[in-house]
C-alpha cells in the first residue's frame, strides 16, 4: 500500500492507494446509551479520549484506517474548504480561549489556544455539517469530529448522524465538559459514525442554549470498507468485523497462508497484491495435488479445475475484501 498525502494550508486530503480493497475496523464503538437507537449497518463511535492529534483518531492509519479517499479538516487556514461539505458554524481563533486540537499549533502541551477551531452559538450551540455524495456518487461511509469545548461543567453534549434520506442513524449523549474555556485539551473527545449506507449530515451540540457555544475541531470523513460486528453480509455466520472474506461465505475461515484473507477470496498466490499470470503459474505447479494447500481455494483438499474457476473470476483483480488482514 502506498500512502500519498496532499496538503493545502488548513486542510489535509489523505489518499491511501491500496492494492487491495480498503478496510477499517472500528474501535471504541458506542451506541449512545439505553435511550439511543442505531440503524442497522451503522455504528456510532465515542466519546473517545484523549484526542491530542490525528494519530488518536480511530480513522488514522496508525489505528488501521484505510480508505479510498479521506479528508481531514483542521481549519488552520481559517476556512472550511475541504470538498463536499458545508458547515453551520464559523471558524474561531483567540489567544486566550480558542480550543483547537492540541497538536495543531505544532506542540502537544495541554493547550489548544494557539490553533484554530470551529464553533457555533450563542444563542444556538449546535454545529451541523452537511455532506455531498462526492465519493463516486456516494456519501462518506465514515465521519468524525472532535468536541473541544463547552460550558458549564454539567452540560450534555449530543452527537447525531443522518443517512442520505435525512433519517437519524443514532445519537450519543455524554457529559464531558470540564467547566473551563481557556484552551485546555484534556477534555477533547472524538465522536464519529460509520455506515454502509452513507452519512449525509452530522451534528454536535451542547444543551446550554442562549448562554454559551459549542466548539469542535478535526472534521474528518471518507469512504472505505465498513467492518461492523452487527453485519454478516455473506451470511456465513461470522460477523463482518471478524470475517476474513466478507463477500463470499466461508464459515470455516480457512486461511492457509495466514495473511488475513480467507482462501476462498485469496487467489493471489505469490502475494504481490494482484491476481495475474504469475499466480496462474503457481496454481499450475500444484495442479491435482492434494492437501491443505494455499491454491485449494474451495476447501475440498485438492487443487483442480474448480479452483481454476475461482481464480478466473478474480483474474487481474484483488484479493478479499477482508476485515481481518
Amino acid at each position: 500500500m502506498k500512502a500519498v498525502t496532499q496538503q493545502r494550508s488548513g486542510c489535509v486530503a489523505l489518499f491511501l492507494l491500496a492494492v487491495t480493497p480498503t478496510v477499517i475496523a472500528e474501535t471504541g464503538l458506542n451506541t449512545g446509551g439505553p435511550n439511543s437507537t442505531v440503524a442497522r449497518g451503522s455504528e456510532l463511535i465515542g466519546p473517545l479520549n484523549p484526542y491530542l492529534s490525528f494519530a488518536d483518531s480511530p480513522f488514522s492509519p496508525a489505528n488501521g484506517g484505510q480508505f479510498d479517499e479521506f479528508y481531514l479538516e483542521d481549519f488552520e487556514d481559517f476556512a472550511l474548504d475541504t470538498p463536499g461539505v458545508s458547515g453551520s458554524g464559523m471558524v474561531f481563533t483567540s489567544p486566550t480561549n480558542a480550543d483547537s486540537v492540541d497538536a495543531d499549533d505544532g506542540i502537544i502541551d495541554g493547550n489548544g489556544s494557539g490553533g484554530v477551531s470551529y464553533r457555533a452559538g450563542p444563542p444556538i450551540p449546535t454545529v451541523a455539517f452537511d455532506f455531498e455524495p462526492i465519493f463516486d456518487g456516494n456519501y462518506p461511509s465514515h465521519v468524525g469530529l472532535v468536541w473541544t469545548d463547552g460550558l458549564p461543567m454539567n452540560i450534555t453534549t449530543t452527537f447525531e448522524a443522518f443517512d442520505g434520506n435525512g433519517a437519524s442513524l443514532g445519537l450519543i449523549e455524554a457529559m464531558i465538559a470540564d467547566g473551563s474555556n481557556t484552551g485546555e485539551t484534556a477534555d477533547d473527545h472524538f465522536f464519529g459514525a460509520v455506515s454502509t449506507i452513507g452519512i449525509s449530515r452530522v451534528t454536535i451540540s451542547n444543551n446550554n442554549v442562549d448562554t454559551f457555544s459549542v466548539e469542535m475541531d478535526h472534521l474528518q470523513y471518507g469512504r472505505g470498507l465498513v467492518c461492523l460486528d452487527s453485519l454478516d453480509r455473506d451470511g456465513d455466520g461470522v460477523s463482518d468485523l471478524q470475517d476474513n472474506c466478507i463477500a463470499v461465505s466461508n464459515a470455516d475461515q480457512r486461511d492457509t497462508n495466514g495473511d488475513g484473507f480467507g482462501n476462498v477470496c485469496d487467489t493471489d498466490l505469490n502475494n504481490d497484491g494482484v491476481v495475474n499470470f504469475s499466480d496462474l503459474q503457481e496454481l499450475k505447479m500444484v495442479f491435482f495435488d492434494a492437501g491443505d494447500l494455499d491454491a485449494d481455494f474451495n476447501g475440498d483438499f485438492v487443487v483442480n479445475f474448480l479452483d481454476l474457476i475461482v481464480m478466473k473470476e478474480t483474474f487481474f483483480g484483488f484479493v478479499g475484501p477482508s476485515c481481518t488482514n
